[in-house]
């Protein structure tokens, strides 16, 4: 095992953390607007919790597009590398 595993491990769950952190976020802002939205009956906050949940989906598809990106790219160079 390599020396220093310990350390890519920890950078590695950093940069995973700090990705998942925002549509986390993002839905953590969504449910409190819309408990505040719902109790006071006020449509401005409602449309503000929308936004919240617009603004998850938004990142959750161009995430997952990014992904899908990057496993064609690895396919590709893979199928290379094994000519």
């Amino acid at each position: 095992m390599p020396s220093n595993l310990g350390l890519i491990m920890t950078v590695t769950y950093l940069v995973l953390a700090l990705v998942y952190f925002f549509p986390v976020y993002y839905l953590f802002q969504f449910s409190n607007k819309m408990k505040k939205a719902l109790a006071t009956k006020n449509d401005e906050i409602l449309a503000k919790a929308f936004e919240m949940l617009k603004s998850h989906y938004k990142f959750i598809g161009v995430f997952t597009i990014i992904t899908l990106s990057l496993y064609v790219l690895v396919l590709v160079v893979a199928s290379m590398g094994a000519l």
